[in-house]
Parts: C-alpha cells; sequence; structure tokens
C-alpha cells in the first residue's frame, strides 16, 4: 500500500505537468439562467472525476435539437451492475441520460435504455459515458454509439475570455446581466468541499451551456480497477516509481543499480515528453502552460 500511496502521489503531480499531460477534451455542463458562479469537481454542481489541473479555453455553447432517436453499444465496459445510471457525454446540450438494464459476469453492460435523448449530439461513434447518482456497481469504460437523431443539433459557440480574479472583480456590478456572458473566471481556491468555483460575466438571462476545454484526468489508482493509458506509459511510470522507491530500500540498492534505474526513467519519460508535444501539436521545447488566447485580449 505504501507503493501505491507513491504512485499515486507521482501520479497526481504528473496531472499538472504540461509536457506529461497527455490530452485535453471539451466538458459541457448546464448553466441556468441568472446563476452567477457554480462549483467545480468531484460531486459539485459542476461534477468531474477531478478538478483539472488546466482549463485551456472556455466557450458558451447554445443548442437546440440533436436529441438521441436510437443508439446501440460502442463498449460495455467493466464493473457496472443493473440499475446503474449516468449521462452521455459528447454532447453540447442538456446530457442524455442512461439506464443499465443487464450486465455480464465481469459487469459489461449487455444492454441500457435512455431515459432522456439530450440535446446537442451529433451521429457519432464511441460517445463516452459518466455514472451518476447513487451507483449499484462500480463501472468504467461505457460507451455508445449514437445512430439517429430526432433533429439535427444546431449551435451556436462563443468563445469566452478567461480573466484573472483582479479582472472579474475590478466590475463596478458583478450582477449585471445580459443575454450571454462574455468572461469566465476560475476561482481554484478550495472551497470547505474542496471544491473550486467558476463564475461568468455579465450574468447570463437565459440558460445556455458552459464548455471548458481541459486537460485529461489524472485518476487516482487503486488495486482492483482496470485502467487505460496512452502507449509509452507504463513503461515511464514503471522506472520513475521504481526511483521515486529506491530511498525507502536504499540499503538493498547499489549505486549502479539507482544510475541505471534513472537514466532508463528519464528515457521513459522524454519519450512520452515527446509524443505528447507532437500528438498535441505543441512547438518543439514546450514545457510551459500554453496561454489561452483570451489572454491576448486582457
Amino acid at each position: 500500500m505504501d507503493c501505491l500511496g507513491a504512485l499515486n502521489v507521482m501520479w497526481e503531480a504528473w496531472g499538472t505537468d504540461e509536457g506529461l499531460i497527455y490530452a485535453q477534451y471539451p466538458a459541457r455542463f448546464a448553466w441556468g439562467a441568472t446563476v452567477a458562479g457554480y462549483t467545480m469537481g468531484p460531486g459539485a454542481a459542476l461534477a468531474l472525476p477531478q478538478l483539472p489541473a488546466r482549463i485551456y479555453r472556455p466557450h458558451w455553447v447554445t443548442v437546440t435539437g440533436g436529441a438521441i432517436a436510437t443508439s446501440s453499444l460502442a463498449a460495455g465496459g467493466i464493473g457496472y451492475a443493473a440499475g446503474d445510471t449516468g449521462i452521455v457525454l459528447d454532447g453540447n446540450g442538456t446530457p442524455a441520460a442512461y439506464l443499465v438494464a443487464t450486465v455480464d459476469g465481469t459487469g459489461a453492460v449487455l444492454t441500457y435504455t435512455l431515459s432522456s435523448a439530450g440535446t446537442g449530439y451529433r451521429i457519432q461513434y464511441g460517445a463516452q459515458t459518466q455514472t451518476a447518482g447513487a451507483q449499484p456497481g462500480a463501472g468504467v469504460g461505457f460507451s455508445i454509439n449514437v445512430l439517429t437523431l430526432t433533429t439535427p443539433a444546431v449551435m451556436n459557440r462563443q468563445d469566452l475570455d478567461m480573466v484573472p480574479p483582479d479582472r472579474y472583480y475590478a466590475h463596478n456590478d458583478l450582477g449585471a446581466t445580459a443575454g450571454l456572458p462574455d468572461e469566465l473566471y476560475p476561482d481554484y481556491l478550495p472551497d470547505v468541499n474542496g471544491f473550486a468555483r467558476v463564475f461568468v460575466w455579465p450574468i447570463p438571462s437565459v440558460a445556455g451551456t458552459l464548455e471548458l476545454e481541459i486537460s485529461a484526468p489524472f485518476t487516482t489508482w487503486t488495486l482492483t480497477d482496470n485502467y487505460s493509458i496512452p502507449a509509452g506509459f507504463q513503461d515511464a511510470l514503471e522506472q520513475a516509481l521504481a526511483f521515486r522507491l529506491l530511498a525507502r530500500f536504499g540499503a538493498a540498492v547499489s549505486q549502479e543499480v539507482s544510475a541505471v534505474v534513472q537514466a532508463v526513467g528519464e528515457k521513459a519519460e522524454n519519450r512520452i515528453r515527446e509524443m505528447n508535444r507532437i500528438n498535441r501539436q505543441m512547438p518543439p521545447g514546450s514545457e510551459a502552460i500554453p496561454a489561452p488566447p483570451a489572454a491576448a485580449k486582457a
């Protein structure tokens, strides 16, 4: 268990390192009319598996149509139980909701129903899901194919300026309203529940959807769950964890072995840094946090 704890401490730190963040994706949240801000994080109003290390770009999305008419199973995942509920991601409006009906012996979903059709979906394959509410199981990896829609999705997507606190609090009237917001202020200071908060300005007078382009989650490891990680990460994880644990077993490890572990670990880490740079189309040698386009407007 000491080794598992060391792995999770290291993995969490990797999730804040721009060179090791392997992907970014759009997380979408329904935003109510006349609401200035929400909490964000695991179990918060804007629920995520964990707080994102980066918010790269925010968008305000208004959507009509795009409700799911028919769908099929893409991947059953593992660890689910009949009665598990959740939402279908990858839409741009109100999320569709699912109910797991039957599973196999490994907890892979065999059949499911959609209890609501959602809005803002496109015909696509492998739409991801997220559990929501009390779960009989502890499933991961369930996804569906969106085959047909009741009506096409019509979307209006507007970039928001992501502003620092001094700019947000400089507004004379933080309660000002408008049809659409112009700015997003993320407040990462954890509250008593460990939640971050996000605010928009002006406050929207009509409901919409907040879309945040965020860093991929580096979720906590356990001894029982299965994980999908990018190519090359297992080698780097093994070598980096071995080097991190050398101090605990130093008396039994020679300096020569320690040097080999360090060299192999550095090579594995540099390999995935270069892979991430190419895959995310970052400039050579880029280790700094890329500034969002809105920063140029501030």
